[in-house]
């Protein structure tokens, strides 16, 4: 699950995530995936592979502010991610 809240704390609507993922051999297969918060600021991304070589980077937008997470399965396969834009 990914929280997004703004500089004053608030959760933020309609932010969009997005990440590619490299998976196969030599990683030459990939899944884009792109979403959009709630009202609430919030959005799960489920069913991710749980064995990856290299780690899954988040990317969340909105209007012109800008912030990534770095995710690893093999370290944290049911994470929970605050994200704040500023």
């Amino acid at each position: 699950m990914i929280h997004v809240a703004g500089a004053d704390s608030k959760p933020v609507y309609a932010a969009k995530v997005t990440t590619r993922i490299r998976y196969g051999a030599f990683g030459v297969k990939r899944l884009d995936l792109e979403a959009f918060t709630g009202s609430d600021g919030q959005v799960t991304i489920t069913h991710l592979p749980e064995v990856l070589k290299k780690p899954v980077y988040i990317h969340v937008t909105k209007d012109d502010k800008d912030e990534m997470v770095e995710f690893k399965p093999s370290e944290r396969c049911k994470a929970t991610f605050d994200v704040q834009l500023h």
